[in-house]
C-alpha cells in the first residue's frame, strides 16, 4: 500500500546519527518511550508468541530486549523486512498491543484532548501485561 511504502521510505531516512540519538534516549527513557518500545520489540518478534495463548510483558525484565533490538545493526532492515502477515498467527499480540494503546478511562493524570482520557501507553501503572488470545 502507499502508506505502508511511505512509512519504509521514512524509516530509510533514519540517519546514524539520528539512530545513535534513539540509542542514548534509550538508555534513561521516558514511560512513553519505554511502553513504545517494548510494544516495538512485540510486534518485531511476534513469531515468537505463535501458538501461545497468552502474551507477558515485563518491562523491568523484558527492557533488556529492547536494549538489545536498538544496539542490533540490523535494526532499521528488520523494520523494513517486517512481514505483518505473522500477526495472523499471533492474534493475542495484536490484542496486546491493542489494549496499551486503548484509552484508559481511569487514568486521572489524562491530557489528552479526546475526552480527558490518554493511551495506556502513557499510564505509569502497566508494568506486568498479561493478554490472552480471543476466545480463550
Amino acid at each position: 500500500s502507499d502508506r505502508r511504502l511511505a512509512a519504509a521510505e521514512e524509516v530509510r531516512r533514519i540517519s546514524k546519527q539520528q539512530l545513535a540519538e534513539i540509542r542514548q534516549l534509550a538508555r534513561h527513557p521516558a514511560p512513553v518511550l519505554k511502553s513504545s518500545l517494548l510494544l516495538l520489540w512485540l510486534l518485531l518478534n511476534s513469531e515468537r508468541f505463535r501458538g501461545r495463548s497468552t502474551v507477558h510483558v515485563d518491562e523491568a525484565k523484558d527492557w533488556h530486549k529492547c536494549v538489545r533490538m536498538l544496539r542490533d545493526e540490523g535494526f532499521t532492515a528488520q523494520i523494513l523486512n517486517y512481514d505483518p502477515s505473522v500477526l495472523e498467527g499471533a492474534p493475542h499480540v495484536v490484542a496486546h498491543v491493542e489494549s496499551m494503546m486503548s484509552f484508559d478511562p481511569d487514568d486521572e493524570e489524562a491530557s489528552s484532548e479526546v475526552a480527558g482520557k490518554r493511551p495506556r501507553i502513557f499510564s505509569r501503572s502497566r508494568s506486568l501485561t498479561q493478554i490472552q488470545a480471543p476466545g480463550d
